[in-house]
């Protein structure tokens, strides 16, 4: 939490990574790593369409779909004090690695497409 009670997040905005709208029953497991401090489970929300949704809980939504180009917004709840010295940077390195199963085959293994981004970012 910051001075005035509230908790502190990052907002990460990811597009839709495939030709296709998917459900988001479609987001297998997220991992966010910035300078080498890791965000998982619990901490990751997802936003779409006004919609805030913990990651858990978008893993087994059917019915919501992430439509082609749609950016959706991932939040990350701040919690441990490397968590938030991260806010104290201008900038950091991210990586988002997200594992995203598809609804029928294109033939990667396993069916799940397996994308890892990495990108310098300002922090703000």
């Amino acid at each position: 939490m910051n001075a005035t009670g509230e908790v502190e997040k990052i907002k990460i905005q990811l597009r839709e990574p495939f030709y296709t709208s998917s459900p988001l029953s479609s987001i297998k497991d997220l991992s966010v790593v910035l300078d080498g401090v890791k965000f998982t489970g619990n901490q990751i929300s997802v936003a779409i369409r006004d919609q805030k949704i913990d990651l858990e809980s978008a893993k087994t939504i059917h019915e919501i779909w992430w439509n082609f180009g749609e950016t959706i917004d991932f939040i990350l709840k701040v919690e441990t004090p490397e968590q938030k010295k991260v806010l104290e940077k201008n900038s950091v390195k991210m990586n988002v690695k997200l594992l995203f199963r598809f609804t029928f085959g294109y033939g990667f293994p396993g069916d799940v497409l397996d994308i890892d981004l990495s990108k310098e970012m300002e922090v703000s």
